[in-house]
């Protein structure tokens, strides 16, 4: 449960910093939360394995999130 923690932590916060946050979804929609879940967590975690497995920095993550965040809004 150790090793997963991280990573399930990531799952749900990316959805929350997100969208949850600025307002875009309110916290008593629980379904559109888990529908946020779904479409940000694997995102994020995406890019963290990336990061982790090439060796980079927080920089390349800031890149490759802004890159995912400006590819998410043209998609709405």
């Amino acid at each position: 449960m150790r090793r997963f923690l991280p990573v399930i932590t990531l799952i749900v916060l990316a959805p929350l910093v997100a969208e949850v946050l600025p307002g875009s979804t309110r916290i008593t929609m629980p379904a559109l939360v888990l529908f946020d879940v779904l479409i940000y967590g694997p995102g994020a975690l995406l890019i963290r394995e990336v990061v982790r497995r090439r060796g980079r920095g927080w920089a390349s993550i800031l890149l490759l999130g802004a890159a995912y965040a400006s590819q998410m809004r043209s998609k709405y």
